[in-house]
């Protein structure tokens, strides 16, 4: 089968990479693929610099908007490809240019695999790079297997998976809660849209292969130091899986357990970050003590073990946290 690949990027504000984006889709050994430029109400060159590549290459499309936020522009891709395979590519990141003939390769050997997840190369601001795999290299995974996997690693982005759009089906609940509660997922949105397309993938695969490079900027949204907002995000994440697990059947102690263990992983250092930066907030401290879920946190049965994983300076934060202020 030759597969059609629709690469989709959320564009705000990006003129400074764009073109390094643009430009590793275009150096493809694979050439079946459309790229979906979806410009979300940037104020700078951004726009001009799509149209200028989509007038010389009729598989660029761009597709502009008011400014409406990751969701919705995730959404707007979603809507405007006609690919078979959906892929992901932030605007300030770039892929080699063997990602889609790999990804091909191995579909064309297993014609039922629904999703794929690669490994990546973090490129930081002074030029360093370091390569991220998973240990779980070259494992098919069902239904359950990879969402206890995606809850329990790093591999929420929607830009490490090749996914087939007919994943994309999402229930009457699910578009409710994208909907009216989208908002809240500004810092994690690869997860509110994609962890529900995962319930309806067979199988996936995990390839030995780095793929993909990842740019860290200190100054972007997921990377400056915001403990409070962190931490209503995470709670709000919580939340999502509770609802999401249950209007699947999928609730069990196990799956409770794996996202007690991610968001309590994910908010140690939040509270270390309150203490080292001095950011304390006593009313949104009140707040978050309040929050139903940060009490369910705190019943787990098996708080005391997850807590003896952080590292001594999070284990004291914690403490401090819930303990004394």
């Amino acid at each position: 089968m030759n597969n059609k690949f629709s690469i989709i990027v959320r564009i705000y504000n990006a003129e400074k990479f764009l073109d390094q984006c643009i430009q590793s889709v275009i150096s493809q050994t694979y050439s079946n693929w459309e790229l979906i430029l979806v410009n979300d109400g940037s104020t700078d060159s951004s726009l001009q610099i799509c149209e200028s590549y989509a007038s010389k290459d009729k598989r660029i499309k761009v597709v502009s908007q008011k400014n409406q936020g990751g969701v919705s522009a995730q959404l707007t891709g979603f809507a405007n490809s006609s690919g078979n395979f959906i892929c992901g590519l932030d605007a300030d990141d770039w892929y080699e240019n063997n990602l889609l003939e790999t990804c091909n390769e191995k579909l064309q050997k297993h014609s039922d695999i629904d999703l794929i997840i690669f490994g990546y190369n973090c490129i930081y601001e002074d030029g360093t790079t370091s390569i991220f795999s998973f240990t779980e290299q070259n494992q098919f995974f069902d239904t359950k297997q990879l969402i206890s996997f995606i809850m329990t690693s790093t591999a929420h982005a929607l830009w490490l998976k090749i996914y087939k759009k007919d994943l994309i089906n999402y229930t009457d609940f699910e578009k409710n809660i994208i909907n009216q509660n989208g908002y809240k997922f500004k810092s994690n949105n690869d997860l509110f849209i994609g962890t529900p397309f995962l319930f309806n993938s067979k199988k996936a695969i995990i390839l030995n292969n780095c793929l993909y490079n990842y740019r860290i900027l200190k100054n972007s949204v997921s990377h400056k130091i915001v403990p409070y907002k962190r931490i209503e995000t995470s709670l709000n994440t919580m939340e999502y899986f509770y609802q999401l697990l249950n209007e699947k059947n999928f609730i069990d102690n196990q799956f409770l357990y794996l996202i007690h263990h991610e968001i309590l992983r994910e908010l140690a250092p939040e509270f270390y970050n309150i203490f080292r930066y001095f950011k304390f907030d006593f009313s949104k401290i009140k707040e978050i003590k309040n929050n139903d879920f940060y009490k369910l946190l705190l019943k787990e049965k098996h708080l005391k073990s997850i807590i003896k994983e952080f590292c001594i300076k999070q284990r004291i934060a914690f403490f401090l946290f819930t303990k004394v202020l």
